[in-house]
């Protein structure tokens, strides 16, 4: 059975202008899905929209929305409504972090980050499962992230939004399941995107320990309805397995010098 036939409707992804968003708008488009692409860049957005009729010959609707904003779901919600569609298929991609001292960064970019990490996917499920749950049919992917697993130093907001992700989206498996709607929580680890720049996260990684966007993207429509969570790459999925049986005053210990050896941009480290 194809997704499109799983989830029949269109599907939203949010951050959809770059990264695992737009890799993740190429493959449900390749798909054949209806797409509604959010982002704040309307005109990336735009651009994405053509390339993306013109390929697959998929219909899109573009909303330019900054989803740490009040009122930006509403307004999604009702573009979506005017538009006639029925949404499907969620994709809560959006987010942004940051690699610094706590002390460093002023406090109103912990609160956008917390708004767009975990308000923002809430408000979204919670406007568009009701629908799926009367349909008997649907599918929601949270953007979690290796480092949901496990303390986070240097990251430690970013670390908590992903944990909630991670547990939110476990938690809703359990009560969806049984109606027919299918929920995941995807965690990839170091991912060669935009998110690395914008998020001022100078880190040196071997190359094989960086994935490619597409491969997320492929990971999380895969696993989607078979699990309630995954972990894209065998050495993250090894490393989030085995933190567990570990003393956690040890874990902390090896991921503040983790963090430290890979970032020798950080102030303090």
């Amino acid at each position: 059975m194809t997704l499109t036939q799983r989830y029949p409707g269109a599907a939203l992804v949010t951050g959809a202008s770059s990264g695992i968003g737009e890799s993740f708008a190429k493959s449900l488009a390749k798909e054949g899905f209806p797409l509604v692409l959010v982002a704040r860049r309307e005109q990336r957005l735009q651009e994405l929209s053509s390339q993306l009729q013109q390929e697959h010959g998929v219909e899109c609707l573009v909303v330019a929305e900054d989803l740490t904003e009040s009122g930006s779901v509403d307004r999604i919600v009702a573009a979506i409504e005017t538009k006639g569609w029925d949404v499907s298929l969620l994709v809560n991609n959006a987010g942004f972090g940051s690699l610094a001292s706590h002390e460093d960064l002023k406090g109103e970019v912990y609160t956008k980050m917390v708004d767009l990490n975990c308000r923002a996917p809430v408000e979204l499920t919670n406007r568009l499962l009701p629908p799926m749950l009367k349909a008997g049919r649907g599918g929601i992917i949270f953007l979690a992230s290796a480092v949901a697993y496990l303390p986070s130093p240097y990251m430690a907001v970013y670390g908590a939004t992903k944990g909630f992700n991670l547990l939110l989206a476990e938690a809703l498996y359990g009560e969806c399941k049984s109606k027919g709607v299918d929920v995941l929580s995807l965690a990839p680890g170091y991912t060669r995107t935009e998110f690395s720049s914008s998020s001022g996260l100078d880190v040196r990684m071997p190359g094989f320990l960086v994935a490619s966007a597409d491969g997320v993207a492929r990971k999380g429509l895969r696993s989607l309805g078979r699990k309630p969570s995954a972990v894209h790459g065998f050495l993250n999925w090894l490393l989030t397995f085995s933190i567990r049986f570990a003393p956690r005053r040890f874990v902390v210990w090896m991921a503040t010098r983790v963090v430290r050896r890979s970032s020798p941009g950080l102030k303090g480290a």
